[in-house]
């Protein structure tokens, strides 16, 4: 599963929704009915960080019109879940900035086509 994880371009292996909380139930009330319950702490702390680390090159990918990153965890939505008021914020700045340079460089094109034209019609006599 880790390996499976680890692939840079794979998308998120599908998971229980509560692995995470059912994982740390287990260990917190039952740690001493698990074979080897260390080395299961250990290997969910390496899923978790490789798909943290996913989770975060994911959010760095982010457009203003969609975000994808499906089989992610209920504990894995709501850690990065105070990053998305704040991005998305700042994308629909971004965007209202990008719109407002296109529109002004349309409008400037505009001008200096009008002018040319006028030039050509009327000729260099409003030049003097």
């Amino acid at each position: 599963l880790n390996k499976r994880e680890e692939q840079p371009d794979a998308m998120f292996t599908r998971l229980p929704t509560y692995y995470l909380e059912i994982a740390h139930m287990l260990l917190t009330f039952a740690e001493d009915d698990l074979v080897e319950s260390q080395g299961i702490r250990r290997l969910l702390q390496d899923l978790r960080e490789v798909r943290q680390s996913k989770t975060m090159e994911g959010l760095r990918m982010l457009n203003s019109l969609q975000l994808q990153m499906d089989n992610l965890s209920m504990a894995e939505i709501n850690e990065i879940r105070p990053l998305f008021g704040h991005s998305f914020d700042m994308l629909r700045q971004l965007d209202g900035l990008a719109q407002a340079t296109e529109t002004e460089q349309q409008q400037s094109q505009f001008a200096d086509q009008s002018y040319a034209e006028m030039d050509d019609a009327f000729g260099s006599r409003y030049v003097h």
